[in-house]
């Protein structure tokens, strides 16, 4: 049993363990191209519900896409270095106890002023070409900051290509929370 601060997230990725092989264990079933979102503002940001019902599998596990939302700075540091923005696309599983898998990818972005919530954007576009993914057990960022969670951060960060979404993330995503002790978990480096 571990103490109740034991496995918080953000964490510094830094220094993992190597599992080749490993990432065909991810499958995202995201819609191609542009989708649409309902934007709604929670105590922590705003957050894209997708319209069109959308999956993720990790391992033998089914997910359900809940929400997309987006971090100024980023949340995951890189071997004790801060990140520019991530984005964060929230899965749930309800069968037995809620479980839920946060899928982030580290963006970059060249923004010219500020922009509003886009109702529509191009999910798949914010994922790298190379599917490395770092992997670890942890936390909810936000309060309640609940351990029912299953991080999977690509190594590979994404230059945002749309101007609407790259305004938004400059001007109104989410604050970030300081990275969190590893601890004794494991990180893994998915190859």
């Amino acid at each position: 049993m571990r103490n109740a601060s034991s496995w918080q997230s953000p964490v510094n990725l830094r220094a993992p363990i190597v599992v080749p092989g490993a990432s065909g264990s991810l499958d995202l079933r995201w819609e191609r191209g542009s989708q649409r979102f309902d934007v709604v503002a929670e105590p922590h940001g705003q957050r894209f519900r997708p319209v069109v019902a959308q999956e993720a599998a990790l391992g033998d596990e089914v997910f359900r896409l809940a929400n997309v939302h987006f971090h100024r700075p980023g949340e995951h540091w890189v071997d004790g270095e801060p990140q520019q923005a991530e984005l964060h696309a929230v899965h749930v599983r309800a069968e037995r106890a809620l479980h839920v898998l946060i899928v982030s990818v580290l963006l970059r972005y060249e923004a010219d002023g500020e922009g509003g919530a886009p109702t529509s954007f191009d999910l798949g576009a914010l994922l790298p070409g190379r599917r490395a993914f770092y992997r670890y057990e942890g936390s909810l960022s936000t309060p309640d900051h609940s351990e029912n969670v299953s991080h999977v951060v690509f190594a590979e960060p994404v230059q945002v290509a749309d101007q609407h979404l790259a305004r938004f993330i400059a001007g109104r995503a989410d604050r970030a929370r300081s990275p969190q002790d590893l601890g004794r978990r494991f990180l893994l480096l998915c190859e």
